[in-house]
């Protein structure tokens, strides 16, 4: 396992807690999913740029692609196991600006 993966690791982990946040109550599943989606890719970039692995001349597009995929997977995994009944029933909604119908 390289330093890129495991900060990939590590980032997937932590990853729900601020998804949690952006995330709101009152969007569609499948906006909400969008937004989970945009934030591993943007988690997965900072994670290779700032393992040094990010170069604009000679992109390693296995490892931007690799990195994403370890962030999404193990941000979903956290998240399935962990807040999908637990901690998103309980802080979504309250942190949400845009609020469920009823």
């Amino acid at each position: 396992m390289t330093n890129v993966q495991a900060w990939a690791f590590i980032v997937g982990f932590v990853l729900p807690y601020v998804i949690v946040f952006l995330n709101q109550a009152g969007w569609s599943k499948w906006a909400n999913f969008g937004v989970t989606l945009v934030a591993c890719v943007l988690a997965g970039l900072g994670t290779v740029y700032f393992a040094g692995s990010l170069s604009l001349a000679h992109p390693d597009v296995g490892t931007i692609v690799q990195t994403i995929v370890i962030v999404l997977t193990a941000s979903q995994a956290v998240y399935k196991m962990y807040f999908k009944n637990a901690v998103d029933s309980w802080l979504n909604v309250p942190t949400s600006f845009i609020k469920p119908p009823g």
